[in-house]
């Protein structure tokens, strides 16, 4: 592990705040508690809002987005099946840890995600920019991202629940009794 490279957070309520001037020590080496850190492509802040994963996020899918109308032209160009792999592409970007921060998805992150998606699907279909989003993503064959986050989320926790039952570490409820 490199400790220089390590990374502190302190989560706390909105009430409360971080702790100013914080810090860790942790083989000799000082860690500054900060207000948010990058985890496996995630941006963690300390109120669990997820605010700035979507800042950093909505850029990078923009700037692919922009890239591909320059590689996808209206006319001509790749085939669907082309055009439907580098949705996926993005799909995988934008998806990145959905079960974590779907809970926490406010109206406003969930637009940001909802732009970056429609721009996608119009490359995908070879449309305009009069199509609407819910059209373009029907075209697309795509389901809404933050829709597709709640079903993420939910599969995760039916799994994590399911793996907990057959682990025995949860009591069982009585319908799972074996006579």
């Amino acid at each position: 592990m490199a400790l220089q490279k390590s990374e502190a957070v302190c989560f706390h309520s909105a009430r409360k705040g971080p702790p100013q001037g914080a810090n860790l020590v942790v083989g000799g080496v000082t860690i500054a508690v900060q207000p948010k850190l990058k985890y496996l492509g995630l941006v963690l802040d300390s109120k669990w809002r997820f605010d700035h994963n979507f800042k950093a996020l909505v850029p990078r899918l923009m700037g692919a987005a922009g890239a591909l109308t320059r590689l996808l032209p209206n006319v001509g160009g790749c085939s669907v099946g082309t055009r439907r792999l580098y949705l996926g592409v993005e799909h995988s970007m934008a998806l990145n840890g959905a079960p974590v921060w779907s809970p926490a998805l406010s109206a406003r992150n969930a637009a940001l995600l909802l732009r970056a998606q429609r721009v996608l699907a119009v490359r995908v279909i070879r449309g305009y920019r009069t199509i609407s989003q819910d059209v373009a993503c029907a075209l697309a064959g795509s389901l809404p991202w933050d829709l597709e986050a709640e079903i993420l989320a939910a599969i995760y926790r039916r799994r994590a629940c399911a793996l907990r039952l057959e682990s025995g570490t949860v009591a069982r409820p009585v319908g799972c009794w074996s006579v």
